[in-house]
């Protein structure tokens, strides 16, 4: 698992740590979590992604273009070329931002989804992606059950 000085050598998670969110507005979700844990390099994911909760919105909402997905009935939006997404909704399922934060891997500043919740989101959308990192996860756990 990376630390917060290593994650703050990197640009993304720089700009992340000057947002104006406090530790209980955010939680970071997606891909996010297994370069967090060493399991993938930040070039191989596209992006990270935030989920903030409602107070969390309010507080990010205007720092750059809102996009809102009316089928789905949630925003997002981008910044840091698109390096980092920060929605106000998690989907597929019915995820709750602050229950998300609770069971959170916390390293430093930054809260990042448990492995469980990451697991429990990547079986949901079922994508050949996610499969292969669940099947990292789950070896994740395995080697750390064995320490």
């Amino acid at each position: 698992m990376l630390t917060e000085k290593e994650l703050l050598k990197n640009n993304v998670f720089k700009r992340i740590s000057y947002l104006p969110l406090d530790s209980d507005d955010y939680i970071i979700m997606g891909s996010g979590v297994m370069f967090a844990l060493g399991l993938k390099k930040l070039d191989d994911i596209r992006d990270i992604d935030l989920l903030v909760t409602n107070n969390g919105w309010e507080k990010v909402k205007n720092l750059a273009k809102n996009y809102h997905n009316k089928a789905l009935n949630f925003s997002h939006l981008y910044l840091l070329n698109k390096k980092i997404e920060i929605f106000n909704a998690w989907i597929p399922g019915n995820y709750i931002p602050e229950e998300l934060i609770k069971n959170a891997i916390k390293i430093g500043q930054f809260n990042f989804a448990s492995i469980e919740d990451t697991i429990r989101w990547k079986k949901q959308l079922h994508r050949d992606k996610d499969i292969k990192d669940i099947d990292m996860l789950l070896h994740y756990l395995e080697n750390k059950k064995n320490d």
